[in-house]
């Protein structure tokens, strides 16, 4: 859909408030956004267009993230993957730390899951400076490909059709072929999470994930804070399936003190 056409034809620049409800509209569509993309499309300055965040942000329809916003509704719900470029440029210091941090449960030789995801990418270019020989297997071509750039790493990219936004493979088959594998540790990313569980946005990923932490000895899932202020479809796994939760500074207090009290270490 050409929003900015739309305008266009009607012959007059567009009032803030239908602005406002046009960028609403794209992003409930699209789910999410970067701040530049959002620019293109409305023919206005990224300055205007991150003031028009802010406002959308104060009704609670959208989550700001570094350089755009993901969609959430009048029900706070995240339903689909978000894009690749909005992730990847959101909360790089504090996923940095949460990769140093993760690095301790990791020894020379490990087989180790690593789920989708921007943080395991960062995570597995770490990888490669501090272990010479480790199993990685993946569903994430990204992941995979930066595995491959260690001489020593057994590297095994699990089967299935790729998604053109994540390039994870997301269906049946690589769930089917991750369960003839067992590793170390798997370390698990996520939509949201809570104290009544993991969350995730199709049932495909939700399979792949939940197979992931039957194969593992240690369970560890890597989370940024704000995952546990949002909602999402699916919850593939309870919390107490988790021996490990690593998280930011900036996660909801109340919801990390209600996961206190599960058999569950907070790091």
């Amino acid at each position: 859909m050409n929003f900015r056409l739309q305008y266009e034809l009607g012959g007059q620049e567009m009032l803030a408030q239908e602005r406002l409800d046009r960028i609403a509209d794209y992003l409930k569509l699209s789910q999410s956004a970067t701040v530049k993309e959002l620019s293109q499309e409305f023919g206005v300055s990224e300055v205007t267009i991150r003031k028009d965040l802010n406002e959308l942000e104060s009704k609670g329809l959208i989550e700001k993230v570094f350089g755009g916003a993901i969609w959430l509704g009048p029900d706070q719900l995240i339903r689909t993957e978000i894009k690749p470029d909005v992730k990847q440029d959101t909360r790089q210091e504090d996923k940095a730390r949460l990769v140093e941090e993760v690095l301790e449960n990791i020894s020379l030789g490990d087989s180790l899951f690593l789920d989708n995801g921007t943080t395991n990418r960062l995570l597995v270019a770490k990888c490669r400076q501090y272990y010479d020989v480790l199993t990685i297997i993946t569903c994430d071509l990204t992941i995979a490909l930066e595995a491959t750039q260690a001489p020593n790493y057994r590297v095994i990219l699990l089967a299935g059709e790729l998604s053109n936004l994540s390039k994870t493979s997301r269906d049946f088959a690589a769930v089917d072929r991750l369960r003839s594998y067992r590793v170390d540790t798997a370390i698990m990313g996520c939509d949201s999470f809570s104290k009544e569980g993991v969350y995730t946005t199709s049932n495909e990923k939700a399979a792949l994930k939940s197979s992931a932490l039957e194969i593992a000895n240690h369970r560890i899932l890597l989370a940024t804070g704000e995952k546990s202020r949002r909602r999402s479809l699916l919850r593939y796994a309870p919390m107490t399936d988790f021996d490990k939760l690593y998280t930011s500074q900036d996660a909801d207090l109340d919801g990390l003190h209600d996961i206190s009290h599960l058999e569950i270490k907070i790091c």
